[in-house]
């Protein structure tokens, strides 16, 4: 039994679905690796400058992302889009969507959770050398940067 080609808006609906797991992929990948790179950065000692690149100014440290860096969040969630996309159910014509959903989940909760540690690594070693009062993170949008305000005790 032959299978029907797919319409010209159901395929256009299933790419504006892959685009968009792309594109919210991407984001969180990016961040995440920001946030993983300044963590190894503080616990190692090492100059990771090829991923992130590290400042300092009167309010915080601020880590921000390189072009490797962004090139390998893309690379990252390119193949895991490529993957979601070949789970493309061939007898009912329709994208699976489970396991798009899924890793969208897992690297939501990530970032979500991966808030705390950070403060708790990155303060007390780049920033305040000892105890530390508080700690916040800001995901900077515009620039593609994560940001830690440490108060040192």
């Amino acid at each position: 039994m032959a299978e029907r080609a797919l319409l010209p808006w159901e395929r256009a609906g299933r790419m504006a679905l892959l685009l968009f797991v792309f594109g919210a992929l991407s984001f969180l990948t990016v961040y995440l690796l920001i946030v993983a790179f300044s963590v190894l950065w503080a616990v190692t000692g090492q100059d990771l400058s090829a991923f992130v690149h590290m400042e300092r100014d009167a309010t915080g440290i601020v880590f921000r992302a390189t072009p490797l860096l962004v090139v390998t969040a893309l690379a990252l969630s390119g193949a895991l889009t490529y993957v979601a996309a070949r789970t493309y159910d061939g007898r009912s014509r329709r994208l699976r969507v489970g396991p798009i959903v899924v890793l969208l989940a897992v690297a939501a909760i990530l970032a979500f959770f991966g808030y705390i540690a950070p403060c708790g690594i990155v303060c007390p070693y780049l920033a305040c050398h000892g105890p530390v009062a508080n700690c916040s993170m800001e995901f900077l949008l515009k620039s593609l940067s994560v940001k830690y305000v440490c108060l040192c005790r």
